[in-house]
């Protein structure tokens, strides 16, 4: 069965947050949100996946969202997701693997646009 965590934990589902990336033509991220998650694995039993979602729109250009080890200081290897979409689209990433014990957050980016995140993103872990 599948388990979803919000990785904004304090947040309140359907909250739409905006941002502005504000960067020259080369992509740029940064911490949409000031909420860690610590991946524990005991917490989660024995999920075979997990996968970052999000749902996105893009105001200008293309923008992007994924998840960032605070731990390993890197991003997470496949969580990165975008879109150009004037209209809200749901995206999910491919299958991820987390380290127990590292600090996850989610992050927003883009390549000089604007977009807006609606509700909460998700870790969903199958």
């Amino acid at each position: 069965m599948a388990q979803v965590t919000s990785l904004w934990q304090t947040g309140t589902a359907g909250i739409v947050r905006a941002f502005v990336a504000k960067a020259a033509p080369t992509k740029t991220f940064f911490t949409a949100d000031d909420h860690p998650f610590t991946y524990t694995d005991a917490n989660w039993g024995s999920p075979d996946d997990f996968y970052l979602e999000v749902w996105l729109l893009a105001t200008s250009g293309t923008v992007y969202a994924r998840l960032y080890d605070e731990t390993a200081a890197a991003e997470v290897a496949s969580s990165e997701v975008s879109t150009a979409s004037a209209t809200y689209v749901r995206l999910v990433s491919s299958a991820l693997t987390l380290v127990d014990a590292h600090v996850y957050r989610f992050q927003l980016g883009g390549d000089g646009s604007s977009g807006t995140v609606k509700g909460v993103p998700n870790l969903i872990a199958l």
